[in-house]
């Protein structure tokens, strides 16, 4: 039972209600607060801490490879591949400029992709021209990849594919920040641990039941939920993916800096703060990754070590950290951005590369809300 002033005073009526404090729902509001000063914000999340895909990332600030834009163009068009890289230029632009880079330990180390078969590293090689016009297409710069040598493992191809435009980052420092931009700002709650249904949602009505004698009231709502976006709307083409990822306990030495890729993307590593993170890997078993429940997956550990092991360190290694996060892919890489009604939209299907992506996507998504 809530008291006169709860009612009164603790949710009172909001301009803008966002569900999903990852990169898109936080970002979302910062753009909002930005156009829209003055306006009452709140920002619903499901856990006490955000925790979706956001913040259990490994922030990598890539674009793309060469092998799996080759891998694209085998099922859509060139124009959309260059619609896809041309979305994430303009979402890590638009990161670099709502962050200060030391916050969020953004570093620019560049990324490569390898490749432990020589055939592999021919097909792409033999196509390097062809996706750098691709890319000089997608955001105006020249021979983004280039040819290097990679000679700290004896296990992998000795030339591997260079993007120097490739960083990394700190997923949660950047939320972090993106959380205590936003609370200098008196009109903006938050409201962590609330897991919210469909049953809950009144769109009509605008208002949210969190419970039997609350509601929250809004004029406009968004749901930036992502790889949950199933949970509150029907019929989405969207399907969630579990990503696993592991990292070692600290190293005498690290043979390498930046971000590596091997195997389309699919398997991704670098080094942290003197330890080896490794994840990925889950086109070894599909059908078990194919879930919004988070978790371990046995089988794909075990590859990302002996992965590790035997192709990146040479040696056996300890690792003292494991964890899971959830993507969302469906039919196309294009994020989905529309329009449920009048007054709600939605903001979800990242592809894994919400770092990316997210930035640009709320930017779109404020437009929409603004119009």
């Amino acid at each position: 039972m809530y008291s006169y002033w709860e009612k009164q005073d603790w949710f009172e009526h909001y301009e803008f209600v966002i569900v999903g404090a990852g990169i898109v729902g936080l970002t979302t509001a910062y753009y909002l607060n930005k156009y829209c000063p003055g306006k009452k914000i709140l920002v619903i999340d499901r856990h006490f801490i955000p925790s979706g895909a956001s913040t259990k990332n490994a922030g990598f600030s890539c674009f793309g490879t060469v092998g799996e834009i080759l891998d694209d163009l085998e099922t859509v068009s060139r124009q959309e591949v260059i619609n896809t890289i041309r979305l994430r230029w303009n979402g890590l632009n638009r990161l670099k400029e709502i962050h200060t880079p030391d916050i969020i330990e953004y570093m620019n180390r560049g990324g490569y992709e390898v490749f432990t078969e020589e055939e592999s590293f021919e097909f792409c090689l033999d196509k390097v021209t062809e996706v750098n016009d691709i890319m000089e297409e997608a955001i105006g710069i020249s021979h983004v990849f280039k040819i290097e040598d990679c000679l700290w493992s004896n296990k992998v191809v000795s030339r591997c594919i260079s993007n120097a435009l490739e960083s990394e980052l700190n997923p949660v420092r950047m939320i972090k920040n993106l959380i205590t931009m936003l609370r200098k700002s008196h009109n903006i709650d938050f409201l962590f641990g609330l897991r919210l249904n469909k049953e809950q949602f009144n769109y009509e009505g605008k208002h949210i039941r969190i419970s039997k004698d609350m509601n929250i009231a809004y004029e406009k709502l968004m749901l930036c939920t992502n790889a949950f976006s199933g949970d509150l709307i029907n019929e989405l083409d969207l399907t969630p993916y579990r990503n696993q990822v592991i990292v070692s306990e600290v190293l005498q030495n690290v043979p390498f800096s930046g971000t590596f890729h091997y195997d389309k993307g699919y398997v991704y590593f670098r080094e942290i703060h003197g330890r080896l993170l490794i994840g990925g890997a889950r086109n070894i078993d599909p059908a078990t990754e194919r879930t919004s429940e988070f978790g371990s997956n046995l089988l794909i550990i075990e590859e990302l070590k002996r992965f590790a092991a035997e192709i990146i360190l040479q040696k056996e290694v300890k690792f003292d950290f494991q964890w899971s996060g959830i993507i969302a892919t469906g039919s196309s890489k294009k994020p989905i951005l529309k329009s449920v009604n009048d007054h709600t939209f939605l903001a979800a299907r990242l592809g894994g590369m919400g770092v990316a992506i997210g930035s640009e996507l709320a930017w779109e998504l404020t437009e929409k809300v603004i119009a």
